[in-house]
Order: C-alpha cells, then structure tokens, then sequence
C-alpha cells in the first residue's frame, strides 16, 4: 500500500517524498472508514515542475499541482497519473525531511532521498514502517499506475499534520509541502479535515 501513496499527496518533491508523507498521513473525512488529504505545495525549485491526477472522482479540487482535496475509500482502487520534473537529477546527497504530528505527538523523519531505505515508527497506531526508497539518480518521470487499498487496515481514527522538505547536498531546501490528513477504520464517521 505504501507504494502506491507515493502519488497521492501530491507533486515532484520526489517520489520519496511521497512515499513517506502518505505513510505517515493515511487519512480520512465524513465517510465511513476513509482515507482524506489537503497538501499545499509551499515551495518548487526554478525549473521544475509536477502534476499527480487521482482519478474515480476521488478529489474535489485540482490546481497546478494536480489533485487536491482527496478522499479514498478502503477496498478500492484508484488510477493515478504523474508527470514530475525536476531542474536537476535528485542524487545520494539529497534528503527527505519531514516535520508531523501525529495526534498531537511529534514525529521527525529524516532520510536520504534515495538508495536506501527508510525507517520509522508512526506513533499512536504503534506501526513500523521501511520503504525502500528508489535508486539514484531520480530523473523527470511521466507514468500512470494504480493504488489498491487495503480493506479496513487501521484499529483507530488517527489525525496528522505537517510539512515535507526535499534538500540538496548543501542541506538547501529545495521543494516544500505541508499537509492535513485523517485517517479511520470502517464504521467510523468523522468530520471533514476542513470543519476540524
């Protein structure tokens, strides 16, 4: 499943970016049992650019950046398109920083940004994640695929926050994002992110 999130949120700050902030952000609006997300993009390098379109109706808005306001429901599948750009090759010298709360507890991620993996623990839900982050170098990329998601993988409602950094080797950041998101099992109703 944390494969296919590395679209979701939303542009070419890279795909392990991606990867990382829908991991740590699986979240969910006024349905029963879903996953919904905001991002703003706050930041992109000069000469570079993104676009990622979840398609099935799953989001309410669309900018620049692609989809916007999305809302995916467990046990579905959702094509996913992207067209990224980068002004330069992402190297073994770039790094993913991530800043989030996690119902209100801290987590900071910190990671190369590929040809390695990974690793952290989402608090409250208690779930270890590794990702095995891309090879290096990570070049413009156009392609579609689709996300699967599981049936109902989460015990708990859960609500994160924050922001994502991709930096170069001089620790510059390069492309920024924030994002609000929630997350919770069937059966559960919830507020939109909007109305919290």
């Amino acid at each position: 499943m944390y494969q296919g999130f590395i679209f979701i949120t939303g542009l070419q700050i890279s795909f392990t970016m991606f990867k990382i902030i829908a991991s740590v952000a699986l979240l969910a609006l006024s349905v029963n049992g879903a996953i919904q997300f905001t991002r703003t993009v706050e930041k992109i390098a000069p000469g570079g650019s993104g676009d990622v379109v979840i398609g099935n109706n799953a989001c309410t808005q669309k900018d620049q950046y692609g989809s916007n306001d999305c809302t995916l429901d467990w046990g579905q599948s959702y094509p996913i398109t992207y067209n990224l750009s980068f002004p330069a090759p992402i190297t073994a010298g770039h790094t993913i920083s991530l800043q989030a709360k996690v119902e209100g507890l801290p987590l900071t991620i910190n990671c190369a940004a590929c040809g390695q993996k990974c690793e952290f623990k989402i608090p409250v839900i208690g779930k270890d994640v590794s990702i095995d982050l891309p090879p290096c170098p990570i070049q413009n990329q156009y392609n579609s695929t689709t996300i699967n998601l599981d049936k109902d993988p989460v015990p708990l409602k859960v609500s994160v926050s924050g922001s994502g950094q991709l930096k170069d080797q001089s620790g510059n950041t390069v492309d920024s994002i924030s994002f609000t998101c929630t997350i919770a099992p069937n059966g559960m109703e919830m507020q939109a992110i909007s109305e919290q």
